[in-house]
């Protein structure tokens, strides 16, 4: 019903009309385009986040195995740590990155991880249940996904950001300024070029 409003407001030119700077638009039409984009985020989005959560719990469980824990020989030094590492993701991340979730024992072994894993799972529990939502962003937004690693994380964040520009790189690794590093610059050029 809202949608047939705002068509005949708009004079039934939706898309051309949404497209226009809203000082084009009758102030009929920005109040309602404003309650509609009102009513998505308040009652629809929250409503579709609830189904999602429901059909989620109704499909099957996936086995993913655990990912390979490095060996005695691996944790000797960071260098050693860092080669098992590259060989793992096949790519190499800076060793001060390892450096900065490892602690270096006094012998210049790698020592135990910086961040205990339950704070690294209630951050991702947090993040997943939307606790904070950051949706009235009002400057250009660029948001570069590795997929199918975060498939959904590119949803959400496409679902709660409707006017950001996201961009989905497939087989992609988590260091995706390293794995996809043209592809990451040109898309950040490509936002330069669009500012004002």
């Amino acid at each position: 019903m809202q949608l047939q409003r705002l068509r005949w407001i708009t004079g039934g030119d939706l898309h051309h009309r949404t497209q226009c700077s809203a000082h084009k638009m009758s102030g009929a039409a920005r109040r309602l385009l404003h309650h509609t984009a009102d009513e998505l985020l308040q009652k629809d989005l929250p409503l579709f986040e609830k189904h999602l959560k429901e059909l989620q719990k109704t499909l099957p469980a996936m086995h993913v195995p655990p990912p390979p824990q490095p060996g005695p020989a691996d944790m000797a030094s960071f260098a050693a740590y860092h080669a098992w590492f590259t060989k793992l993701l096949g790519l190499s991340i800076p060793e001060s990155e390892l450096r900065q979730h490892r602690e270096s024992n006094a012998d210049g072994s790698v020592g135990k991880e910086r961040i205990p894993p339950d704070l690294s799972k209630a951050i991702a529990s947090a993040m997943d249940a939307g606790e904070q939502k950051y949706t009235d962003i009002k400057v250009p937004v660029l948001a570069v996904y590795a997929v199918p690693l975060a498939t959904s994380a590119a949803a959400t964040f496409e679902a709660g950001v409707p006017s950001a520009r996201v961009v989905r790189l497939q087989n992609a690794n988590h260091y995706i300024f390293i794995s996809n590093e043209a592809d990451v610059l040109r898309e950040i050029a490509e936002l330069l070029v669009g500012l004002p």
